[in-house]
């Protein structure tokens, strides 16, 4: 199922705007990707950004996100832009003649739990959007160390000596 095809003001932004995917007026759309990801921290995950029905090739493509507490934040800019602060753990890998546009974040944090959007423009007034996806962050596991064997042979004849 595509989501939103729409024909906004500039600066607007579909997800907020629509409460449920519709079809268009073409057949255009980048599909849903409905995927929960959980990636460890320090871990790298790739969401994908499809687009069926033509050439993404003749589309400008961003990338946003939208964390828990509403904010938006725009990751990757159609004029090949970084948003502050995600040029170093984030890289777009540009596959439009395969119409795909993945996102990468590499060495994930804990600000990166958010649900992701790409966003194919062709004119000013015709975007297509779709979420590609929900990321989680799981911790990192902490590593617990075991007493050495001499120590543990150590508490033990004391605790037969008692």
């Amino acid at each position: 199922l595509p989501i939103c095809v729409s024909w906004l003001p500039r600066g607007g932004f579909c997800p907020r705007t629509c409460s449920a995917p519709v079809q268009g007026p073409t057949s255009i759309a980048l599909p849903f990707q409905p995927r929960e990801v959980t990636v460890q921290e320090g871990k790298a995950v790739t969401l994908q950004c499809r687009m069926k029905g033509d050439s993404m090739r003749y589309y400008s493509v961003s990338w946003y996100r939208q964390g828990p507490t509403g904010s938006q934040e725009w990751i990757y800019k159609e004029d090949g832009t970084y948003g502050e602060g995600f040029k170093d753990r984030f890289q777009i890998k540009d596959e439009k003649f395969r119409n795909s546009f993945p996102l990468q974040i590499r060495a994930a944090e804990p600000a990166d739990a958010a649900t992701y959007y790409c966003q194919a423009r062709i004119t000013l007034e015709q975007i297509f959007w779709a979420s590609a996806g929900l990321v989680h962050l799981a911790r990192a596991p902490v590593q617990h160390s075991l007493i050495s064997p001499l120590c543990l042979g150590l508490l033990c004849w004391v605790h037969q000596a008692v």
